[in-house]
């Protein structure tokens, strides 16, 4: 048996062991982030590894970062902000190493996208004994050592850069609109007109692309079936590359459909604005309700454009998940023509030639709600009747209250809607009796009158 005072010496030495291995076989990046010499604070930084994404730290105020690394081992490294174009490195370092990092701003926010690519690489030359960066080289990197950039490749760009897309400000669109002076809104019509056409035109173009990209995809399918060997893995690296640049433009047709939307919203907005000011300006009472009935049917259209417009933006999404999945496909594809990796997987895959088919289809999820199965003239009466349904209930007040009544005390909650008063009135005995400015209703007549049910309709909608 072991003495205790034995155990705690071993004890100490296995803790120094461990100590003395984490110095020795790790290693310091550190450095500042900054945009045109102004330190940037808060900058996301994802380190990743093998596909995990192991360590995510963040600058500090002064835009310091320190990140411990093992020694001789692939990283790829990721600093990313709303706002900014991300950055993003390789790394295999030994020794300490300090790098400052700027980032851009992204001046096509909201209505641009960016991808991030794994742009330089730091790594220990043996040569010159030293940590150095140079221009990222995919085919110098030692397979056994690689982290796997694919994650990093398309980044946190699509958490934060798109997130600013997706939470765009609406209200504060809809309350410049309203400020408008009169005579503006026929020049900012003209401006969406124009924005409207240069989106067309791109459509065409995308749509163009999207074709002979499918052409070359099904050629080198077919080419591949009746070749063998590097010929026939050169065929899958073509046709996986046609597939992953379609599914980026498809992706890019979505995001261009949402721009398109905001775009017919704002165009809805002006419209309702002019209205407005022309009711403002009717002399009786049959000219405003007729202003006020188009400008309801208007803003109905208007939301029914914004609800378009969320609904592309979660197509873009998925789509732009199915280009994740493509492009890392025909990385994978490539390693093995290579020779850089002689993945079981692929081997198997390309052992079985007549099966395959690159991944083309991902299940395009509408928003999960009741507009999102309904024809667009059905989802606009729907909206509509949200509208007047809040219109009504923007007074809405509830409120308990106890009274005597034939000798007994009665409970008492009153609901007021509109220039409606509903009363609900009950007893120890439980007998309900209903009321509507003073007059007896039924429970149905009651319960229907004062429960909206138009809400969720509105809810759908990112207004």
């Amino acid at each position: 048996m072991i003495p205790y005072t034995m155990k705690k010496i071993t004890l100490y030495y296995i803790l120094l062991l461990l100590v003395l291995t984490n110095t020795c076989f790790s290693q310091i990046f550190s450095g500042k982030i900054n945009n045109n010499n102004q330190a940037l604070e808060n900058i996301s930084i994802d380190i990743f590894d093998y596909s995990q994404n192991i360590i995510n730290k963040t600058s500090d105020k002064t835009g310091l970062f320190d990140i411990r690394l093992e020694n001789n081992k692939e990283y790829i490294i990721c600093f990313s902000k709303v706002g900014y174009i991300s950055y993003v490195l390789s790394i295999n370092i030994i020794g300490d190493y300090n790098k400052n990092i700027s980032l851009n701003k992204d001046n096509n926010i909201p209505n641009g996208m960016l991808s991030s690519i794994v742009s330089d690489r730091v790594f220990y030359t043996s040569i010159e004994k030293k940590n150095s960066t140079q221009l990222f080289d995919f085919a110098k990197i030692n397979s056994l050592k690689k982290a796997d950039s694919i994650k990093v490749i398309f980044n946190k760009i699509q958490v934060y850069q798109y997130r600013y897309i997706s939470n765009y400000n609406f209200e504060q669109e809809k309350n410049e609109i309203n400020n408008l002076d009169y005579t503006q809104i026929p020049i900012e019509k003209n401006k969406i007109y124009t924005e409207l056409s240069k989106i067309e035109v791109e459509k065409t173009k995308s749509i163009s692309i999207q074709n002979q990209l499918k052409t070359i995809e099904n050629t080198n399918i077919e080419e591949s079936k009746t070749k063998q060997g590097n010929a026939q893995v050169k065929r899958l690296v073509n046709a996986q590359e046609a597939l992953y640049k379609r599914v980026y433009e498809v992706a890019q047709e979505y995001l261009s459909d949402k721009t398109k939307n905001i775009l017919m919203y704002k165009l809805k907005l002006l419209e309702y604005n002019a209205l407005q000011k022309e009711e403002n300006n009717a002399k009786d009472y049959n000219t405003v309700l007729y202003y006020k009935k188009n400008k309801l049917n208007t803003l109905s259209s208007a939301y029914n454009f914004l609800y378009r417009a969320n609904n592309s933006y979660t197509k873009y999404e998925n789509y732009i998940s199915l280009y994740q999945r493509s492009y890392q496909e025909y990385i994978e594809l490539l390693k093995y023509y290579k020779g850089l990796d002689d993945s079981i997987q692929i081997q198997t895959l390309i052992s079985s030639t007549k099966n395959i088919e690159p991944i083309t289809n991902l299940p395009i999820i509408n928003k999960a709600d009741t507009l999102s199965n309904i024809e667009d003239n059905e989802r606009q009466i729907l909206i509509e009747k949200a509208l007047l349904e809040e219109e009504r209930f923007k007074n809405y007040s509830i409120n308990e209250s106890t009274k005597k009544e034939d000798g007994e005390d009665v409970n008492i909650t009153t609901i007021k809607i509109d220039i409606d008063t509903y009363e609900m009135i009950s007893n120890k005995r439980g007998i309900v009796k209903y009321f509507k400015n003073t007059k007896p209703i039924s429970a149905t007549t009651y319960k229907f009158e004062t429960t909206r049910k138009y809400k969720d309709i509105l809810n759908s909608i990112n207004r």
